[in-house]
């Protein structure tokens, strides 16, 4: 979804009809949406006191979009990965259009790009995955590949992010990607499923498979 600076040049095209079909399915089951989502919002400029009410707005006290933040820059760019309906996308907009309207730097919205594939079928396509890790943290992970990946460096705000091949063996196991953050000598072990990024888990060590490629990097103390 892109949003864009507003003037007489510009429409709202993807919301009018999302509320569209929303108001003629008011008395239906919500029809779901269920894919993480990415917003990109144009022409802020340097305006940090916009971004950070629109972190505030769309994370809220549970943050019940599964907003996060994949770039402060320009254009301001953020993922929600727990979009579960079409109502839940129009209130998505809404919450966009007010925060900036309030901060006189109004946006509409001027683009949506939906991607379609199919599970099945995806040998040779790439999933991104991400997660949250102590800074100064590395991460290893098994994505079903012949080694491990290998993410350091862990950022300020403690989010990684990285993508993967939807191989055959990723396929055969249903997604599950298996990880371990360490720093210093501690570890955690987390498991995230590939094909539905809200499944970031942590996991004892016991719940690693045994014919991971993780299982050397365990460290169990006694």
């Amino acid at each position: 979804m892109i949003f864009r600076g507003t003037g007489k040049d510009y429409a709202l095209c993807l919301l009018g009809l999302l509320t569209f079909l929303l108001g003629g399915c008011a008395k239906e089951k919500p029809i779901l949406w269920n894919v993480p989502t990415v917003y990109e919002i144009h022409d802020l400029g340097n305006s940090n006191q916009v971004k950070a009410e629109l972190r505030k707005a769309l994370r809220g006290e549970a943050n019940i979009y599964g907003f996060q933040e994949d770039s402060a820059g320009t254009p301001y760019r953020f993922s929600l990965t727990k979009i579960e309906n079409m109502k839940q996308l129009v209130e998505v907009q809404l919450i966009i259009k007010k925060v900036t309207k309030e901060n006189h730097i109004p946006v509409d919205l001027t683009r949506g790009v939906l991607r379609f594939q199919s599970v099945a079928g995806t040998m040779d396509a790439a999933v991104v995955i991400r997660g949250t890790a102590t800074p100064g943290s590395t991460v290893y992970l098994d994505t079903g590949g012949a080694g491990v990946v290998t993410l350091g460096s862990i950022d300020a705000d403690g989010l990684w992010v990285t993508r993967v091949r939807a191989t055959g063996a990723l396929q055969r196991r249903n997604g599950w990607i298996y990880g371990i953050v360490e720093k210093g000598h501690t570890q955690l072990y987390i498991k995230i499923n590939a094909l539905n990024a809200a499944t970031f888990s942590y996991i004892p060590y016991t719940q690693i498979p045994k014919a991971s490629i993780l299982q050397s990097k365990i460290r169990i103390k006694d």
